[in-house]
């Protein structure tokens, strides 16, 4: 599995998106690999994937939304309470 990121500078991108644009929330493109690598996949959605997995130092959980199977695109990230988190896996 590979995650796919665009040019960092790219304010169309992914990378711009979920780290710079959204700068406020403190997410990395490391703490987003993490979680795609070792979080639990939830259902899909609409072609999307939802990734749930806790982050070394983070206190909350991290939601990451994709889509892809060999090569994945994260299009967002945000940190998520344990009761969404829930919620998210409870869901048919």
């Amino acid at each position: 599995m590979h995650v796919r990121w665009d040019d960092p500078d790219d304010q169309e991108g992914n990378a711009f998106h979920i780290t710079r644009e959204h700068g406020d929330r403190g997410i990395t493109v490391e703490d987003v690999e993490h979680v795609i690598a070792t979080g639990e996949r939830l259902g899909t959605e609409t072609g999307y994937d939802f990734y749930v997995g806790r982050v070394p130092g983070h206190e909350l959980p991290l939601l990451v939304k994709a889509y892809g199977v060999d090569e994945i695109y994260p299009v967002r990230a945000h940190w998520i309470t344990d009761v969404r988190w829930r919620k998210y896996r409870d869901r048919p």
